[in-house]
């Protein structure tokens, strides 16, 4: 680690898991997704190909929880079908963690191999759980590298036909 590393800075405990989500976002993006215009997350890993579903994450927003729980952060995910009318829902962290493993249930019960839909989610599963530990913290920078993290993970998810056409995914975008 070389002296100006973020792991040898002064920064606080959530600057360095930003640091860290930022790094591990850029290691696993490998160029296929990138943001769109309006800050989006998604809809581009195709390069151009035509694409049965549209899935971006477009924000995010602190939800009051009631009770003793206090609030909870969640990221609007914004889906359309072809050419039909985009619908806006609003899923918690854990349900992107929820939909890998239903997406991951739906291709096993399928008589045929999905080799890249298999793939993808190992590489997303992986990715979430590294994520997941890395605690419950609310700092806009490790919100907004969760935006771009689970961005690229429902664009590579929706370029997968198998995977954009199943009834997890398209119960998870409410389409």
């Amino acid at each position: 680690n070389s002296p100006n590393s973020p792991i040898n800075s002064p920064m606080s405990e959530d600057e360095q898991l930003a640091a860290a989500l930022a790094l591990s976002a850029n290691i696993a993006a490998d160029g296929a997704s990138a943001a769109a215009p309006n800050g989006a997350v998604g809809g581009s890993a195709s390069g151009g190909e035509a694409r049965l579903l549209h899935v971006a994450v477009v924000g995010s927003a602190e939800v009051s929880s009631g009770g003793l729980s206090g609030s909870h952060v969640v990221y609007r995910v914004e889906s359309r079908l072809a050419d039909g009318p985009t619908s806006t829902v609003s899923r918690r962290y854990n349900a992107f963690v929820q939909l890998i493993v239903s997406l991951r249930a739906a291709i096993d019960g399928l008589s045929v191999s999905h080799a890249t839909a298999h793939a993808c989610l190992d590489t997303w599963t992986r990715r979430l759980l590294v994520e997941k530990r890395h605690g419950r913290s609310r700092a806009e920078a490790v919100v907004r590298g969760r935006i771009e993290m689970l961005g690229r993970m429902v664009d590579e998810l929706s370029a997968v036909p198998e995977l954009a056409t199943s009834a997890p995914m398209l119960e998870f975008c409410d389409v």
